[in-house]
């Protein structure tokens, strides 16, 4: 329960520094003059930010998680656009709609809560059907539910904006009706008060609850870097870890790939980096990859207490089956439920990463199971942060014979 409220107190001081998609580096700046004063060695790229152990050159994993976080921007027309939707067009990206099955599902569960309505899917339409026998047509349009979830995730939120490089907060706001283009790819907003020319980007005010079972806030993937952190104010973090940004427009894994790249750390690399312990003897070093994120349920009480969820792949490839046999006789030793999402569904960043590096970086993720995914009420339970964090911190282990010659 310590380690918990440990969390959850990082968690809740993160999420007060601007880290929007694209403008992220306050948080960056930050998260490095944090990792210093508790005496880890830091290296601030223009974007990521690797921190490490000033004392084990033996470090064996790399920690991988995002800082960015879903906000809005001020578009060129002074339009509130959502950020992600104005991004990927500027990057000419393309709008992937894998999560539209859930989508359609939590839009079914939430009418069939009204009273007196039923609804159901079909092939073309969704069905509603009222006690009176009316019977109403929905098209399933994909693609219109998908930037509806968005807006109705959105409205009435408190919002801020601040200074893109300092990340001084500027004014508050809040979000009112929304709108939707399709042909332009577009989430708009009202707001309550008008904008005001200064202000361009902004940020959630997301709030963080906690209870006796419940952590819920805008917590992608700000809870991973606090576990991260509370496993560094513990002196527990022996390891590295990389903060990176753009996950959410799918650039995060340049960061991890820059970072192997430049320390020669690619598997089959004709160089890799050569370092001499204290006792002068040589040796490699090879870091494996562990992705730590959030992952999307519609809910959560028919899966087992505290579980977490693991990949052995995605529709892009397999990860490594080594580390992905020996994540699961941690769990299994620490009797942590797992649930094993199916490989061929979703893209994923360890999946980008291994496809885009042709193999020579490859790792397993394990996730924080969460409902609400992408809203500034996302939702874990207790038992599953806790599990998360022993994990983590067993991930961290080094050999005793380490141990001895980094105290010397």
């Amino acid at each position: 329960m310590k380690n918990v409220k440990k969390i959850v107190g990082l968690t809740k001081e993160f999420l007060q520094i601007p880290s929007s998609i694209n403008y992220e580096k306050p948080f960056l700046k930050y998260l490095q003059k944090r990792a210093k004063s508790l005496g880890y060695k830091t290296i601030l790229e223009e974007t990521y930010l690797v921190v490490k152990p000033l004392d084990n050159p033996y470090t064996h994993t790399l920690f991988s998680a995002h800082i960015d976080r879903h906000s809005l921007i001020k578009n060129e027309s002074g339009e509130l656009e959502y950020l992600a939707f104005y991004l990927k067009k500027q990057m000419s990206s393309k709008f992937k709609f894998e999560e539209i099955h859930d989508i359609e599902q939590e839009v079914v569960q939430k009418i069939n809560q009204l009273e007196n309505i039923k609804c159901q899917l079909r092939e073309d339409f969704f069905v509603i059907k009222e006690n009176d026998s009316t019977l109403l047509k929905m098209e399933r349009s994909g693609r219109k539910i998908f930037f509806e979830s968005v807006g109705l995730r959105h409205t009435h939120e408190k919002i801020k904006s601040y200074h893109p490089k300092t990340g001084k907060i500027l004014r508050e706001y809040k979000t009112g009706r929304y709108d939707i283009s399709i042909k332009d790819k577009k989430v708009i907003f009202d707001t309550i008060k008008p904008l005001k020319r200064g202000d361009k980007i902004f940020m959630f005010d997301s709030d963080l609850n906690f209870n006796k079972k419940l952590i819920s806030g805008q917590i992608d993937n700000v809870i991973s870097v606090a576990t991260i952190f509370a496993l560094m104010e513990e002196r527990l973090f022996t390891q590295e870890a990389i903060f990176t940004t753009g996950e959410e427009i799918g650039e995060s894994w340049k960061c991890i790939q820059d970072y192997y790249s430049k320390n020669n750390l690619l598997k089959n690399s004709k160089s890799s980096e050569t370092l001499v312990d204290d006792m002068g003897l040589a040796f490699t070093k090879k870091l494996d990859l562990v992705v730590i994120d959030t992952s999307p349920y519609l809910g959560l009480d028919e899966k087992p207490r505290g579980f977490l969820t693991l990949r052995n792949g995605d529709e892009r490839g397999g990860f490594d089956e080594k580390q992905f046999r020996e994540i699961k006789r941690i769990l299994k030793r620490k009797n942590i439920p797992i649930d094993l999402k199916p490989s061929d569904t979703g893209n994923t960043e360890l999946g980008k990463l291994t496809k885009e590096t042709k193999g020579k970086i490859n790792g397993i993720t394990i996730q924080l199971p969460t409902t609400n995914y992408h809203t500034t009420y996302e939702t874990c339970t207790k038992e599953s942060l806790k599990n998360y964090y022993r994990v983590i911190k067993k991930l961290n282990h080094i050999e005793e014979s380490q141990v001895k010659k980094i105290k010397r």
